[in-house]
């Protein structure tokens, strides 16, 4: 059977290698955690330039509408008063209600993203923590199981 002190050392070594490991693994966790919180953050960039040209585009269809309504109104001999004008301003409305709506829909994806990156993050440094924390404790497992080869002798 080999000495106490060489079974100590390699006791020691390997819970070395094992804490080193823990943190590795921790640091690991973090990155592709960072790399998701990226990517979610990214998301929410994208949101919000997809609900601008959403609305943008919602505007134009609704200008357009009413333009076609106009000429037909004014083809038609009737103005632009009484009824033709409550349609037009009924159409106005609905396109105002349609951004409201696209604006509600961005704002709620944009928050649901930035959370995700939130936690994320969060998960990340956890990671970390749960790594060193792993790594102490095999640092203080391989001490004892050494401590516990001298103490055999005595």
């Amino acid at each position: 059977m080999a000495d106490p002190a060489t079974l100590s050392a390699l006791g020691l070594a390997g819970a070395a290698i094992g804490g080193v490991s823990a943190v590795a693994q921790g640091f690991s966790a973090k990155a592709a955690a960072d790399f998701n919180a990226d990517l979610a953050e990214r998301d929410a960039a994208i949101l919000r330039e997809q609900g601008k040209f959403e609305r943008e585009q919602i505007r134009r269809d609704a200008r357009s509408v009413v333009a076609r309504q106009r000429a037909a109104a004014a083809a038609s001999g009737a103005g632009l008063e009484g009824t033709p004008l409550l349609i037009m301003a009924e159409t106005a409305a609905e396109a105002e209600l349609d951004i409201l709506a696209s604006r509600f829909s961005e704002t709620v994806g944009v928050q649901n993203a930035l959370a995700n990156a939130s936690l994320a993050r969060f998960q990340g440094d956890q990671a970390v923590v749960g790594g060193i924390g792993k790594a102490g404790a095999s640092l203080l497992t391989g001490a004892s199981r050494a401590g516990d080869l001298f103490g055999e002798d005595e």
